[in-house]
């Protein structure tokens, strides 16, 4: 589900085989076409949450992080996994 400003959002749910809460970003170098209307998507999330009270609470994370001015374009600018993880534990 491509859910605006390049980010697409991609989940499975408990019923799924989740165990644990988990989420990843997949950061592209180059953007990509999704579907037919041709959305160009920077960065793919992926989340693994164990139920539905953590989904949407992950979400809300999410949506207030988009509605930063600056978050998306210092999230395209990581270059390693040890940035990444400063950046989103940053205000934790």
């Amino acid at each position: 589900m491509v859910i605006g400003s390049g980010v697409m959002l991609a989940h499975a749910a408990p019923r799924d085989g989740v165990n644990n809460l988990g989420a990843t970003f997949f950061l592209l170098d180059k953007p990509l076409p999704v579907m037919t209307n041709q959305k160009m998507v920077h960065v793919i999330i992926g989340l693994a949450p164990i139920d539905y009270e953590k989904h949407l609470s992950f979400i809300s994370d999410l949506m207030t992080q988009l509605q930063q001015k600056d978050w998306l374009t210092n999230l395209y600018h990581l270059n390693n996994k040890r940035d990444l993880l400063r950046y989103l534990y940053k205000d934790n």
